[in-house]
C-alpha cells in the first residue's frame, strides 16, 4: 500500500486551503492488526497527517474510514 507516499507526494501539490481525502483508513477494523502490512502503511498515514501542524484533519467512520484533511499553511 502506497499511502504514505501518495500522503507525501500530495503535500508537495497541495495549496494552502486545499483538501485531500484518503479512503479506507480503518480498513474494515483490521487498521488495529500489528501483523498486517497494509493496516502498518495506513497507521503511518494517519500518524503522518494527525503530527502535522500544518493540516487539520477529520477521520470519518464511515464504512472503511474517510481521512479528510486541509493544509493551513
Amino acid at each position: 500500500m502506497n499511502y504514505p507516499k501518495y500522503h507525501q507526494k500530495g503535500m508537495t501539490l497541495l495549496k494552502k486551503g486545499g483538501l485531500a481525502v484518503f479512503d479506507n483508513m480503518l480498513w474494515s477494523g483490521t487498521v488495529l492488526n500489528p501483523d498486517d502490512r497494509e493496516s502498518k502503511a495506513l497507521r503511518e498515514t494517519a500518524e503522518l497527517i494527525k503530527n502535522n501542524p500544518r493540516l487539520e484533519q477529520l477521520l470519518l467512520p464511515v464504512r472503511d474510514g474517510v481521512m479528510i484533511y486541509r493544509k493551513l499553511k
